[in-house]
């Protein structure tokens, strides 16, 4: 049985509300965080029809870029943009574990979602960093990092 870390109501609150305003700050259509397998974690707005793919491709391609990024003598590349005619896509790591993805239109500035989004990720890691101290939950899929608590965690 694989292990993961634990959110609490309160962890899904705050993220939520971080990611509210990131998403209006940044001015996209729709963002989520997700885990580096690609499940998502929370999505606030309308990233995708289908997030869920979204997601795993995104996490694939953060992590070839990556790879990318240590090939040529780089650490990593904090921040990656894909630009459609139509959609752009916006992915940075919050930390290794943790991956910020907003899909906006041409109408959104991207040097605006670089700088909401760079935001976004100092606010971010000191609460995945807590989450991560604590201790860990038994988990059925070894894919997924972060397991929800039991519970009313949606209720209001």
């Amino acid at each position: 049985m694989a292990i993961g870390f634990e959110l609490q109501k309160d962890d899904y609150v705050t993220l939520e509300a971080n990611l509210q305003i990131f998403q209006k700050g940044a001015e996209v259509r729709g963002a989520f965080l997700c885990d580096s397998g690609g499940n998502i974690i929370i999505e606030v707005g309308k990233a995708a029809s289908c997030v869920d793919s979204v997601s795993a491709l995104a996490s694939g391609a953060f992590s070839a870029t990556r790879a990318l990024a240590h090939a040529i003598g780089e650490d990593e590349f904090s921040s990656i943009v894909h630009q459609g005619s139509r959609n752009n896509i916006f992915m940075s790591a919050v930390d290794e574990e943790v991956l910020l993805v907003a899909v906006f239109g041409q109408e959104t500035n991207n040097g605006l979602v670089k700088l909401e989004g760079t935001k976004a990720c100092r606010k971010l890691l000191p609460i995945f960093r807590d989450i991560m101290k604590r201790p860990t939950v038994p988990n059925e899929d070894p894919t997924v990092t972060f397991v929800l608590a039991q519970g009313p965690l949606f209720s209001r």
